[in-house]
């Protein structure tokens, strides 16, 4: 019995060109189209991010610093992060209802929480509870990293205090090439990939989660290829954060 690595570099599916490019013309080091929209539409909620990476649509909300749920959590001196992970029924290629105990919601849920209870200054907010809803709208390709891309923006549109500004991407392996940031299509055959989220201005790695074993030195030139991807998404998405809290500030110097 193979591993998924063994099996990914055993087929040959042809995702590269001739020239180089892959199935939607993008080279192998190449994110897709970024769109970041921020600003929640209901006072329900501390802050907003709508993002799309290529047709993997998320939005995230956050409310909070709000009372902790629960009672036993009142005296912690640090603010507990929960995070709620929703897929819509029409998200992926088949139409499926998936339950909040669902493997991969779980998985996801978990992952978001810890990084971001890592990288939020949680002793800033004492007996409170930060809450972060992830509304999954359309998949196909890098869930992970779209949705903390889009936390990490809802959190600072919320003016909840972070290390630094988070970014997330993957990095995969395709016809012995390494490639950022899969579609669906490509990630079809299974191949290795990487999710990793860094720290914009330290490049400091807070998570890095792989779906299979590969060889170390694989596991190196996919963990640094994901960095770029990171520095690459940050570099797309600092304009309209910089605009929107400044409009913010504005706004309130108006006041």
């Amino acid at each position: 019995k193979i591993g998924a690595f063994e099996r990914a570099m055993s087929l040959k599916n042809d995702f590269l060109a001739a020239a180089g490019l892959r199935a939607d013309g993008r080279r192998p080091h190449e994110v897709r189209r970024c769109v970041l929209t921020l600003g929640a539409s209901t006072h329900e909620v501390d802050g907003a991010a709508y993002f799309e990476l290529g047709q993997t649509k998320v939005l995230a909300c956050v409310v909070g610093p709000r009372e902790p749920s629960q009672r036993s959590r009142n005296g912690t001196e640090e603010a507990s992060i929960h995070c709620d992970f929703r897929i819509a029924p029409f998200a992926g290629t088949n139409r499926k209802v998936r339950r909040p105990e669902d493997r991969k919601i779980t998985e996801y849920r978990m992952a978001m929480e810890k990084l971001f209870d890592s990288v939020i200054m949680t002793e800033l907010y004492p007996r409170a509870q930060i809450d972060i809803v992830i509304q999954v709208f359309q998949m196909d390709g890098s869930p992970l990293s779209a949705c903390i891309n889009a936390a990490s923006s809802a959190l600072m549109e919320a003016g909840i205090a972070m290390q630094d500004t988070v970014t997330a991407c993957t990095a995969g392996y395709l016809d012995s090439t390494i490639v950022l940031d899969m579609n669906h299509l490509e990630k079809a055959g299974d191949p290795p990939e990487i999710t990793v989220a860094a720290l914009a201005h330290t490049s400091k790695v807070v998570l890095a989660q792989v779906d299979c074993k590969v060889p170390m030195d694989t596991f190196s030139d996919l963990l640094a290829a994901a960095c770029d991807g990171c520095a690459m998404i940050y570099d797309v998405v600092q304009q309209p954060l910089r605009e929107h809290i400044e409009g913010l500030l504005e706004s309130n110097r108006e006041l």
